[in-house]
This record gives structure tokens, sequence and C-alpha cells, in this order.
């Protein structure tokens, strides 16, 4: 994924999210900020028959305390690949084969059900638990739908299988920054010249 980064103009993330695509399920890509040891973005592909994996790393949660990757973070390793368990915020653990290093105050993971890297000699693998069922109903992109991600940390508000905004993100969209007040305005709020009505 670096040596894709590093040879095109895309960011990072549209790096991750245009490799997950190729990875078999369950398996995804996360970026995890360095410095607050939070996960950034989590590129996910779900198993094409059981559904989505019920322990992965998912956007806006914490580094685990004693996880292997905390050693990339502290800048102790520069890369690992092997086994690791990833532990959810609700205590639901899975193992995963990883693949990580560090890059641009990332960590960049790739977290796989089998071992792609042939990091481990013995492979003992227990069953994987698949979230079941629905978790909500959202309206949005002019629809309803059933939606089984998690909810957004801020708004609780669930993303949207189509746009993948929550309620927070659709809010910023629709956002512009005052050019003088360097406040956050509803877009119809800004003129032209990016100055918002109660500075004009």
């Amino acid at each position: 994924m670096v040596d894709l980064f590093e040879a095109s103009q895309a960011s990072m993330a549209v790096c991750a999210i245009a490799l997950s695509r190729r990875l078999m399920g369950p398996a995804g890509i996360v970026l995890i900020n360095i410095e607050r040891g939070e996960v950034d973005l989590a590129c996910v592909q779900p198993d094409s028959e059981r559904g989505w994996p019920a322990s992965f790393p998912w956007r806006r949660q914490l580094l685990p305390e004693g996880h292997p990757l905390q050693r990339l973070r502290d800048g102790s390793e520069l890369d690992a690949r092997r086994r690791m368990t990833w532990t959810t915020p609700w205590g639901d653990q899975a193992p995963y084969y990883v693949d990580a290093c560090r890059h641009y105050g990332k960590i960049v993971a790739i977290f796989a059900d089998r071992d792609l890297w042939g990091s481990e000699q013995l492979h003992l693998d227990g069953p994987r638990e698949y979230r079941r069922g629905f978790l909500g109903e959202l309206t949005c992109c002019g629809k309803t739908h059933q939606v089984s991600t998690f909810p957004c940390p801020d708004c609780n508000g669930f993303y949207c299988p189509s746009c993948k905004q929550c309620q927070c993100d659709k809010r910023a969209a629709s956002e512009l920054l005052c050019s003088r007040c360097f406040q956050r305005k509803q877009r119809h709020l800004v003129g032209t010249d990016g100055i918002c009505v109660d500075c004009q």
C-alpha cells in the first residue's frame, strides 16, 4: 500500500480504499493516527457469504493498551508482520494476520483472516464470529436503509451505505469557513467572497 501511495498522486486514504477492494474478506486496511493512537480509517471487506466480522478495528476506536501495534506507535519497531488479536471497546476479540508499518504519522496495517504473508508456521485458527442482522435503520440519499455499521461516536448516527456519511459528516459538508471570523457557517450564510452574513 505504501508503494502505491508513493507512486501516485492519490491520498493515503484513497490508496487504502482501492487496495482493500482487492482483499478477500474478512480483511481490511486500517490507518491509525500515531499521535492519538486512534483508527482514522478502516476499509473493510466482509466475507462474501457470512458478512461482517464481529470484531474489527473500526474508525475512531483507540489502539488497545498492550497491543503489538503500540510498539510501532512509540517507535520501538518500524514494521510488524504477525498474528495479532484485536479487542474492541466492548470486549469482543478476534485474531488477524497483520502486516503493518509506520508511514507519515500513520500506522498502515493490513488485517486479514488468512496468513497472506506466510508470517506464521502453525495456523490453528478457530471459527470466526460474524455480525448477524442489522443494527438499525437510516433514511438518507432518498431511501431508507437497514444498516449494520456501528454508529458514529460523536453524533450516534449510523453511516449511510450509499454516501458513507453520518449526520456530523453531512453537517460538516454543508458548512463553509468564514474567511473573516473563521467560524463554520451553513453554506447559504457565506457569500461568494467567503465572508459570512454576520461579518459583512
